[in-house]
């Protein structure tokens, strides 16, 4: 069986119902009030939730194969049925949501011709969860795709507007790649996920990469593979800091709604343990000032 979900717009919408009942679908009745439409057949269901995504859940045929390659290009499912010839450059980071630790930036690039074979193995990873198989899906990306790790630590982030650095070392790595790898002049699709980058960056960039594509939008992860990719990366960099620290301190998750990191926090002089992100810490939980 296989089961994954798609992204998808308004838009696209009549045109997937329209495929689906060609398939000879029954719709069938939601089982919550997240499901905005549900279809069956024998082995193969589509759930289309009102937060636009749809949820494809199959047995393993050709026939349902090729049903799912419709939709997936209905959609243009990950930014893949579209790319044709191009580059595809992704950044992203992760760390942002924990207190402890750097924030991990990655650029990677994916050819067009690997690009089917990253899909099916990105396919099922969501990184806003936690991942059992990450090392193993990093191993074999690390193999296919080219990419540049950037850190930002704890200490770059006092007194610094957060966003700002960021958007300083995002075009700090996206030039260092792409003059590491000789890409001037190759055809692109640049994607960056917006974590809340200023509209005079914004513009910076397209100016910038003017004969290319380029695309900043928030959740870019769950709409473009190269994107994706680099956010698997960085999570996988990220994960590998943060087991390292808790094998020396028991710190939880490092999520503040987490009682163990909470309570660890407010045990210890936060000046004595450079790992400790400025900006997250409460005033009232603070020791030593």
């Amino acid at each position: 069986m296989k089961k994954y979900s798609i992204s998808f717009e308004d838009k696209a919408l009549p045109q997937i119902i329209e495929v689906i009942l060609n398939y000879k679908f029954v719709e069938v009745p939601v089982k919550n009030q997240y499901e905005r439409l549900r279809f069956k057949r024998k082995d193969f269901s589509v759930i289309i939730y009102f937060s636009n995504n749809i949820v494809l859940d199959f047995s393993d045929t050709e026939e349902n194969e090729n049903l799912a390659t419709k939709i997936e290009e209905i959609v243009d499912y990950l930014g893949i049925y579209s790319v044709k010839d191009r580059l595809l450059i992704g950044m992203d980071e992760t760390g942002k949501g924990e207190i402890f630790g750097n924030i991990f930036l990655c650029c990677a690039v994916v050819r067009p011709e690997n690009v089917f074979t990253l899909k099916n193995l990105v396919l099922n990873v969501n990184t806003k969860k936690n991942v059992n198989n990450l090392e193993k899906v990093f191993n074999t990306l690390s193999k296919i795709v080219d990419y540049r790790i950037l850190p930002i630590s704890p200490q770059e982030m006092r007194d610094k507007n957060l966003n700002k650095l960021m958007s300083e070392k995002y075009l700090e790595l996206l030039d260092k790649l792409i003059y590491e790898l000789s890409l001037e002049t190759a055809r692109k699709r640049i994607t960056i996920d917006d974590f809340g980058i200023k509209n005079e960056t914004k513009e910076y960039i397209k100016e910038k990469f003017k004969d290319d594509e380029v695309i900043i939008q928030p959740k870019a992860d769950d709409r473009y593979i190269e994107c994706k990719i680099a956010s698997i990366i960085s999570k996988f960099h990220q994960r590998k800091e943060l087991e390292k620290l808790r094998k020396q301190y028991s710190l939880g998750s490092g999520n503040m709604s987490d009682v163990e990191t909470i309570n660890w926090l407010k045990d210890i002089d936060h000046k004595d343990y450079d790992f400790i992100k400025p900006w997250k810490i409460k005033k009232e939980d603070r020791k030593g000032g």
